[in-house]
């Protein structure tokens, strides 16, 4: 047993390390790793074709897939919002306050995981599951093919969709996924700073840029093109049972306050605090770098730089 003690102190150090994901500080993440816009992965079984686009965006906005017809996906993830809501914690059955955050969607389509806890492998699988959940959407599975056949613009959406197969669950899934695969941030002024324009970006965001990328380690999480690693991360906070999460994009984080996965943080200028001054500091957690009040204003400044134009 005394022999195997350094062993199993070296296995335990490794599996922290793993399950860790901040080390040291490096070297600034270089420019170019946020430049280039990634290609959208599709399933081989569910292609984005218009036709299911359109289909899935119909299902998306129809309030019959509630239970007391009264919501859609649309009504947490409002596209004037950059789907989201603008409140703390999204709204289910009977309006009753739910204990997440309804997420923003650009993007979506990159994720390797989806839910705040990162439960859901696929928009294929989580596309459901809101519907059928008795807090949310509330649908009894039974009733949701009845609900879509006794509507009659349905058959030929679905029979453009999806031809040779019969209107289903898994076709319902399916087209509001390549429709979701469709939400894609359009270029920002970060971008045009990117591809050289130097006037994109005021001196004040580009500053913050060079702390996002470098002493601030924002880039641990948020990382490439969509500003995620889309992996499950402490957060810090000891407010909360969950405190790993799945990193969301920050592209048009301008336009989805409140933050957080439970909404309790109301601007970005506090979320940049908390990563400076108010993280739990415990194994695994994100480190805080103490940061002065210019370079939190620098941080928020290119945060801000995020959204789409236009």
């Amino acid at each position: 047993m005394t022999r195997l003690r350094p062993v199993l102190a070296l296995m335990l150090g490794l599996i922290a390390a793993a399950c860790t994901n901040y080390g040291p500080p490096s070297q600034p993440a270089p420019p170019e790793s946020f430049r280039e816009r990634p290609t959208t992965p599709e399933p081989a079984g569910n292609r984005s074709t218009p036709a299911r686009v359109a289909l899935g965006k119909a299902l998306f906005h129809d309030p019959n897939l509630s239970a007391d017809r009264t919501m859609s996906c649309a009504s947490c993830h409002q596209p004037d919002r950059a789907f989201t809501d603008g409140t703390p914690t999204a709204r289910g059955k009977d309006g009753r306050a739910l204990t997440h955050n309804t997420p923003g969607l650009h993007n979506i389509g990159l994720a390797t995981n989806l839910f705040w806890d990162g439960s859901s492998p696929s928009l294929e699988d989580q596309a459901l599951r809101p519907i059928f959940n008795p807090q949310e959407m509330a649908l009894a599975p039974a009733d949701l093919m009845p609900r879509i056949e006794a509507q009659p613009r349905y058959a030929a959406l679905f029979a453009s969709a999806f031809p040779g197969e019969a209107p289903g669950p898994s076709a319902i899934a399916r087209a509001l996924a390549a429709y979701q695969r469709t939400i894609v941030s359009g270029e920002a002024p970060v971008d045009r700073w990117l591809a050289g324009d130097r006037a994109a970006l005021t001196p004040e965001a580009a500053r913050g840029f060079a702390l996002f990328t470098g002493r601030a380690r924002c880039a641990t999480c948020h990382a490439g093109w969509a500003f995620s690693d889309w992996k499950r991360h402490d957060i810090g906070r000891a407010d909360t049972p969950n405190p790993r999460v799945r990193t969301p994009s920050l592209r048009e984080v301008g336009r989805t306050a409140p933050y957080m996965h439970d909404g309790r943080i109301p601007t970005l200028a506090a979320v940049v605090d908390h990563y400076s001054d108010g993280a739990v500091q415990r194994r695994g957690a994100a480190p805080t770098v103490a940061l002065s009040a210019a370079e939190k204003a620098e941080l928020v400044a290119f945060l801000r730089s995020l959204a789409s134009e236009g």
